[in-house]
């Protein structure tokens, strides 16, 4: 009988230390404070929000009409260069970027008559992006949905 308690006490021993091992290597939480150099604050960690969400819009596509009827299909693509559709158009051109700082969007394409820069905030894959437009003095709205 001792020796059946000798190798349940073993067994359960083993499986207590392999289950504790694992724990070891487990990230922390996003805020958690742990003492170490994750997350944003500090500047030199690995990492930040706004990394997180240029990586989550990069390669995605979006799709909308504008507030003057215009319809749009704008892809993020990485690097930071915009591809998209306007109307019956089709454009990729180097000189139309978008950048992210934080949540707050901006895209600046490159137009023969002007620069038209939108701006909005993006917040995930799957909220819309409400942008505000200007070319010169015209303005607009565009809300974008994933296509």
């Amino acid at each position: 009988m001792t020796r059946r308690r000798s190798l349940a006490v073993l067994a359960l021993s083993a499986i207590i230390t392999i289950g504790l091992t694992g724990c070891i290597g487990l990230p922390s939480l996003p805020g958690a404070d742990s003492g170490t150099s994750g997350g944003t604050s500090g500047g030199t960690s690995g990492g930040s929000s706004s990394e997180e969400a240029s990586a989550s819009i990069e390669g995605t596509t979006w799709a909308g009409t504008d507030s003057d009827g215009d319809t749009w299909q704008i892809t993020f693509q990485s690097g930071g260069g915009v591809a998209f559709s306007y109307n019956d158009g089709t454009f990729d051109d180097d000189t139309d970027i978008w950048s992210l700082d934080g949540q707050d969007l901006t895209i600046t394409i490159v137009f023969d008559e002007g620069t038209a820069t939108m701006t909005g905030t993006y917040v995930d894959p799957t909220t819309t992006i409400s942008l505000d437009g200007q070319e010169g003095s015209a303005t607009w709205t565009l809300d974008l949905q994933p296509a």
